[in-house]
Formats: structure tokens, sequence, C-alpha cells
């Protein structure tokens, strides 16, 4: 009977403490500090590392995604509409991102579990939804952003951001929003003849795990982008206050709606809008993610992009310099993807979701 008991004992101390990075081993986790360490060694090949990092990294990626995007786990998600930024307005230079390195409407949604002895594991993604640059619609998002708790040690302290892995998707959807595909970027793009590293041609230079952890660690960031006089949060951009803030009064929410209103679209259409964006749960779901995401924890299968290009498979101009949904000739168009849907570019007029009626 003692032994039993012991034996009790000892699972549920081993329960109580089992680490955050539940899906990678200790020699992952090494490996991961080596690949970050890379960053602040001159001429290191980051192309290859940033590529080595998602690679050990997406076994956790993959498990913790599925927790967040789990139905059974929807009265927990916590939504904020974080910022709005604009997309090309068609004047002669391109729209320029917002601090949160993006475009449209950024929603971020934070799950927080229970993980033993009083711990708390934290999961967080950041959403781009694209907007129509006519009508101010929203698609479906085209790129996600994932941070996941993975060490332990003191939280909410300058550095503590080093106690979380990140990683990055793009995102692509067929045109009826029936399908969609799960790609890895690099932002680097290391040149073998000269030996030398360079930045891929990307409107919007964001992969894991440098340029997320680049924000995640600057003070300027966390001080601005919500709120100059609040106290630093050195582990979020959006602030724990922010979540419980009515979904109209967000940051992302009001910066919206102003501009629908700046766009002349009718007071019908803004209030449709409305609507949706009160109805986060419907609203904002992401459909067929979780079963890409189980698909893929099967498979491991993912495929890599190049730099971005204009639609007409011609080198970046300024006049192209982005990534998402743009106007072309008058015609609404999904961003080029390659290895998306049969191997090859594909266009087509992007569905929207809101307004939803």
């Amino acid at each position: 009977m003692l032994r039993f008991w012991i034996l009790g004992v000892w699972i549920a101390t081993a329960a109580s403490a089992r680490p955050f990075a539940d899906a990678l081993s200790p020699s992952d986790l090494e490996k991961i500090d080596s690949l970050l360490k890379l960053k602040t060694v001159p001429g290191q090949n980051l192309e290859a590392a940033e590529q080595e990092y998602q690679r050990i990294v997406q076994r956790q990626t993959l498990a913790d995604l599925a927790r967040l995007y789990d139905p059974a786990n929807a009265d927990k998600l916590q939504v904020s509409y974080a910022t709005f930024t604009p997309e090309w307005d068609g004047g002669p230079q391109p729209a320029k991102p917002g601090l949160d390195l993006g475009f449209g409407l950024h929603v971020v949604k934070r799950l927080e579990l229970p993980w033993g002895d009083g711990r708390v594991k934290v999961i967080e993604v950041n959403e781009e939804w694209p907007i129509d640059r006519r009508t101010g619609a929203i698609f479906l998002p085209d790129g996600i952003r994932v941070k996941m708790l993975a060490r332990d040690g003191e939280r909410h302290v300058p550095g503590s951001h080093e106690l979380y892995l990140f990683d990055s998707f793009r995102v692509a959807w067929s045109e009826n929003n029936s399908k969609l595909s799960l790609l890895r970027g690099s932002r680097y793009r290391w040149d073998a003849h000269e030996q030398k590293l360079r930045h891929r041609a990307l409107r919007v230079r964001v992969s894991a795990p440098y340029s997320c952890m680049g924000c995640h660690a600057s003070p300027a960031v966390f001080t601005h982008h919500f709120d100059p006089d609040r106290s630093l949060d050195y582990e979020r951009i959006v602030p724990a206050e922010h979540f419980s803030l009515p979904l109209d009064r967000q940051k992302g929410a009001r910066e919206y709606m102003k501009h629908l209103r700046e766009l002349g679209t009718t007071e019908e259409f803004q209030c449709q809008v409305y609507d949706d964006l009160m109805d986060p749960k419907r609203s904002m779901r992401v459909p067929l993610l979780l079963e890409t995401v189980k698909g893929m924890q099967q498979h491991f299968e993912f495929s890599w992009m190049g730099d971005d290009g204009s639609p007409y498979g011609e080198p970046v101009s300024s006049m192209w310099y982005r990534q998402g949904v743009y106007l072309s000739g008058g015609v609404m168009m999904l961003d080029a993807l390659e290895d998306v849907f049969e191997g090859k570019y594909r266009w087509w007029f992007p569905q929207p979701v809101v307004p939803s009626h």
C-alpha cells in the first residue's frame, strides 16, 4: 500500500511539474537556444538558422495551435482587436505597415491553461485579417503569428520574453474559402556566391524567430503601442487590461470603424460590420484551421515561400512591395503564393467574411 501511495505522489508531482514546451525535448530547446544566439554573431547564414528553428519548433507550434483553436477551449479564449492598419490607397507610394508590422485588422487571441502546481500555460496568436481596399470588407487571415510560453522563470520582467517560443505562418485560401494551406517563410536570404546575408523582398519582414523577438524585446514598442503612460509588460504587446475593454472600445475596432467612415461606406454597412465585431466567437472564427493543424501533426509537412513578387511575375518594385490582398487593373487579387495549389501562382477574387450578412 505504501509503495502505491509513493508511486501516486511521484506521478502527481511529475504531472504538476510538466514542461511548458511539452512537445519538445531538452535537446530541442538547447538547439533552439543556440540558433537564437546566431543573431548576434556577424556573418551567419540566418536563412538556414531560421528554417532550422521553424522545423524544430513546429511540433510545439502545432500542439499549441490545436489547443488554442479547439472548440472545447472557446469559452476560455480572450480576444482583442489589437490594431488596424489600412492598405494601399492607390497613391504613388505603397502603404507602410503599422507598429505591429502588418496590415488590416490584427486580432489577438490568448489562451491561458492551468498547467499544474499553480502555473499557467500561455498561448497567443496574432491573426492578420486583410481588407478589401474598395469596400472595406474583411477577408480571412493571411498571416498568423504564434507566441507560446515554453520555459519556467520570473514573469513580466525585462527579458521574460525569452521564456517564449515564437513562430509564424502565411495562410493561403482557395477562392471559395474551402481550403487553406499554412506556409513558412524566411526573412533572410543567404547569397551563397557572395557569402552575404540579404533581406528577402517582403512588404512585411516578419518570420520566426528573429523578427518576432525583436518586437517583444523592444521597450519602445511596448511603451507606445497602446498607452505611453502604462507600465511595461515585457511579455506582451497587447496588455492584459486591453482584453477586458468592451470590444467597441478596443484600439483595432475603433481604428477600423474610423477607416470605414473615411472610406465613405454606408451606415448600413458599418452597422453590419459592427454587429460582426461584437460577436468574435462567430465572425472571427478561422474555419478549417484546426483540421489543417491536425493534418500537419500527422504528416509534418509544410511549404517554404520565396520572395513576394508582383502580380506579373516581375521583380518587386515600390508599387508592388506588398503581400496580402491588393488591387490590380481594377480587380481584387489574393497574394501570389508559390506551391500552394497545383504548385503555381493562382489568382482569384477573395471572398469577404465580414460583414457576414
